[in-house]
């Protein structure tokens, strides 16, 4: 049971480096400079499946839905954006929609580790 308090602890920490290099993708795609931000989906996705699979093997302690289902359909949306070259988009969705999200589950983690 410590190992997947230990778990969800890493989870939070990792999530603010997610978080910040979603927001340094997002700077990327605003100024324009879309090869830099399209050098960090890759690590990003990375992190966000990395992410995933340790909420679903801590799914016991946190007895909650972290709202996977409504990040992976924002994921689809991005890589959407992706085949399509609408780098805009990508830095929207990035921005608006999973970075919420993430938020949300890193909220989420931190009340299952405190409690």
């Amino acid at each position: 049971m410590n190992e997947k308090f230990d778990t969800l602890k890493t989870v939070s920490e990792y999530m603010v480096k997610l978080i910040n290099a979603i927001e340094k993708a997002v700077e990327y795609f605003q100024a324009g400079e879309d090869r830099k931000g399209c050098d960090l989906i890759f690590p990003i996705t990375e992190g966000i499946q990395w992410m995933s699979d340790a909420l679903m093997i801590t799914k016991d302690i946190h007895k909650q839905d972290m709202g996977l289902k409504n990040m992976n359909e924002k994921l689809t949306e991005i890589v959407e954006a992706l085949e399509n070259g609408d780098f805009i988009l990508i830095g929207d969705l990035f921005q608006y929609e999973l970075t919420p999200i993430l938020e949300d589950i890193q909220k989420n983690i931190n009340k299952t580790i405190a409690s």
